[in-house]
């Protein structure tokens, strides 16, 4: 329910110390049960920054010294805040940015299918001796990059167009725009991975899931065009707080991909085409949500932290 636009007054003022409160993480000890009722009630609909606006104040800086539980609310509590805030606006954004995207959408889906086809054929019918099927292996990786790019960039460029009630823009000139520093950023993410991996394999999951917003900073974030954000850093300071619970999603993204590429191997176009065509339409939709579900996620992270400290020093 949109909150009510109304003149200060004491239960205003309240709602609007509270909000502060959850942004700024300040120590002071509220009840557990009473601030997590408060904080979704402000932070469900995403009009909960015109508190400020309607009391001329300006959005407080927050304190990034400080973990979510400083603030007397739990991880979990925030976590769960910012997913129904994410599924809300996913499921409101959907169809539209389907509708302004499908063109590209279906021409990046038939691709990399048709590639995941062909290179699963390969691997079927061509057994190296070493036992390791490279043509196969790069086949795979090429179609997972195609839809990793197209997707990093689609769906916060038709999300920012419907935020701004802009009319669609060129997917092509904006691909351009952003192609390199999402190379550049993605290589260095990765690389950061493989080092944390070969020191341990935990350190290296826990990079890996740090750095899972880091695409979404490069195309969507003002602070980070400007030069005053650095990438890695900004989507570590986002997932903080989160990365338990992140992480368990990505699993969940990682069996569905898993089980997808099972059901090709068993049921490829070849000998069951109504099978597979079902299955791509299936796995679309779960991987399109999931993507735009996980820009929403970012946005929400955005909105309760703030600017990093970086961009503001």
């Amino acid at each position: 329910m949109r909150l009510p636009i109304s003149p200060p007054g004491p239960k205003r003022a309240r709602l609007v110390r509270i909000k502060a409160t959850c942004v700024r993480r300040e120590k002071n000890r509220y009840n557990p049960k009473q601030s997590r009722l408060d904080w979704h009630k402000t932070t469900l609909d995403s009009s909960f920054n015109l508190q400020f606006i309607q009391l001329n104040e300006p959005p407080p800086r927050p304190d990034h010294q400080n973990e979510e539980a400083d603030s007397g609310i739990s991880p979990i509590a925030c976590f769960m805040s910012d997913f129904f805030w994410a599924f809300k606006k996913t499921n409101k954004y959907f169809w539209p940015v389907l509708k302004r995207s499908w063109v590209w959408l279906l021409g990046v889906t038939i691709c990399s299918e048709a590639m995941y086809q062909y290179f699963t054929y390969i691997a079927q019918n061509y057994r190296p001796p070493s036992g390791v099927n490279i043509p196969a292996t790069l086949g795979d990786l090429v179609a997972s990059l195609l839809e990793f790019i197209v997707l990093t960039m689609l769906i916060p460029q038709r999300v920012m167009e419907l935020d701004r009630n802009d009319p669609p823009q060129s997917f092509i000139g904006f691909a351009k725009k952003y192609i390199k520093p999402l190379t550049a950023e993605s290589l260095r993410a990765l690389a950061m991975t493989i080092l944390w991996t070969l020191v341990f394999i935990v350190p290296g999951i826990f990079k890996y899931v740090r750095y899972f917003l880091v695409g979404y900073v490069v195309v969507a974030d003002p602070e980070y065009e400007a030069g005053n954000v650095d990438a890695l850093k900004e989507s570590n300071r986002l997932v903080k707080g989160i990365t338990i619970e992140l992480f368990i999603f990505v699993v969940i993204l990682i069996f569905l991909d898993s089980w997808q590429s099972t059901l090709r191997e068993h049921d490829p176009f070849t000998t069951a085409p109504v099978v597979a065509a079902l299955a791509t339409v299936v796995f679309f939709f779960l991987n399109y949500y999931a993507n735009v579900f996980l820009f929403m996620l970012y946005q929400s992270r955005k909105l309760r932290l703030g600017h990093s400290v970086t961009a503001e020093s």
